[in-house]
């Protein structure tokens, strides 16, 4: 019995990190495709909506709507989540503080330059940073719970009960 928890315990702890693992690395791949294509412009803060953040958060969240200057169709407007992006004012894991007025820098596809997105490296990256982490424990986990491996406690019911 103890070994069949073990192998279901290790199985799906490293399939769920290889997973995690695989879905890094297709974000990763989207966003570095996504780097090596866009143009980059400074845009400014004309607004900030809040809007709800999630039942763990009582902090507001605000979707800042952005307006920038292209090289060849002049001025474009954004709203935050239309790239993704709802940003949380002083967030611990991404803190990006924005203000009416404040200039920023954008990313845009000049195919697509209404779908831009914040010029943040914590924003493009964290996902696939915390996936990757994640993943990583998991394979830890799946390594220390496999079949064959001797833990302290299953020496001691061995000892005990002969087995």
């Amino acid at each position: 019995m103890v070994q069949t928890v073990r192998t279901f315990i290790s199985g799906l702890a490293a399939l769920t990190g290889l997973l995690a693992w695989i879905v890094a690395g297709i974000i990763a791949g989207h966003t570095t495709f996504y780097w090596t294509r866009v143009e980059k412009a400074e845009g400014i803060v004309t607004g900030l909506t809040e809007v709800p953040c999630s039942v763990f958060r009582e902090d507001p969240c605000f979707d800042p709507e952005i307006v920038f200057v292209t090289s060849d169709r002049g001025p474009i407007t954004f709203k935050g989540s239309a790239s993704g992006r709802v940003i949380a004012i002083e967030e611990q894991s991404t803190t990006l503080v924005l203000t009416v007025g404040q200039s920023i820098p954008v990313l845009y596809d000049a195919k697509q330059p209404s779908r831009a997105r914040i010029a943040s490296s914590a924003l493009l990256w964290g996902l696939p940073s915390k996936l990757l982490l994640g993943g990583a424990i998991l394979i830890v986990i799946a390594f220390l719970f496999r079949p064959g491996r001797p833990l302290a406690e299953l020496g001691i019911l061995r000892d005990r009960f002969g087995r």
